[in-house]
């Protein structure tokens, strides 16, 4: 039953359904509870598509210094 309320039901219906298990939690508790589980959720996504950062400064592959010609 609490599955199917999750965050379809309305606060005052997760209330009284808990209540019937014996638990007492106010309109209030369930509303943030909702709203942090949003959050959560909206951060998740943000950091899934976050781009990795990029690399200060690219390597070089070494050049071989060529000595001056000789006459």
């Amino acid at each position: 039953m609490l599955a199917r309320l999750g965050m379809q039901g309305k606060p005052q219906e997760v209330v009284e359904t808990l209540e019937s298990y014996g638990v007492s939690v106010g309109p209030q508790l369930v509303r943030s509870v909702k709203l942090q589980i949003l959050r959560d959720d909206a951060k998740a996504a943000r950091e899934r598509v976050k781009l990795p950062p990029k690399p200060g400064t690219g390597k070089r592959p070494q050049q071989r210094k060529i000595p001056p010609r000789r006459r």
